[in-house]
């Protein structure tokens, strides 16, 4: 769980493992888990490539029922964040060049399970501003890049937390005390007699 979050905290690192996100910036820190973030996507051609801007807001459930960490996401206030200089202006150059995609409210959950396992799931909604999606390009997302992503991650997981001098380890180190303190929240959630004594 504690990876999944920090894979998705450390936004800017995306772009070092995934090969469809050709820039992923964070625009803004609103919180420590509230973001505005950028990514241009790359899209086979005849497609142009897509890059989106959107409000990233971590929450923590773990002490409800549901006992969940989830992210919500989505586009809105887009323009307004961008007129009241909320860090839009920092996109890169190639950012006139691609189309803009509206990011519908989104959510993903994470549900501990174990020491070493989460039940996670993603639900997006996306407006691609295409006319009509061309039934290949929905067929290369589904069947190509969620299968490659999912893989990927999995891979992240295994060996980049398993190394020191990598990103996502260094990143970890340098925000001890706040991964340190979603450690505690998730051993929490997992122990019952711990949530009891708190």
């Amino acid at each position: 769980t504690l990876h999944l979050i920090a894979m998705m905290r450390e936004w800017d690192l995306v772009c070092s493992w995934n090969k469809f996100t050709l820039d992923t910036i964070i625009l803004n820190k609103i919180s420590a888990f509230s973001f505005w973030v950028y990514a241009g996507i790359w899209l086979p051609w005849p497609i142009s490539q897509r890059d989106f801007v959107a409000n990233a807001r971590g929450v923590d459930l773990l002490d409800t029922a549901k006992r969940q960490i989830i992210f919500l996401v989505d586009s809105k206030g887009a323009d307004a964040a961008d007129a009241s200089g909320k860090g839009l202006d920092n996109l890169p150059k190639k950012a006139s060049s691609r189309e803009r995609i509206d990011i519908k409210p989104s959510i993903i959950t994470l549900s501990p399970m174990t020491e070493d396992s989460v039940n996670a799931s993603v639900f997006f909604s996306v407006d691609p501003n295409m006319v009509k999606v061309p039934a290949w390009l929905v067929n290369f997302v589904l069947q190509v890049m969620v299968p490659w992503v999912y893989k990927m991650v999995l891979k992240i997981i295994k060996k980049r937390f398993a190394n020191e001098s990598s990103l996502y380890p260094q990143r970890m180190a340098k925000r001890r005390n706040l991964y340190a303190h979603f450690k505690s929240r998730i051993d929490q959630s997992m122990n019952p007699w711990a949530r009891e004594e708190k």
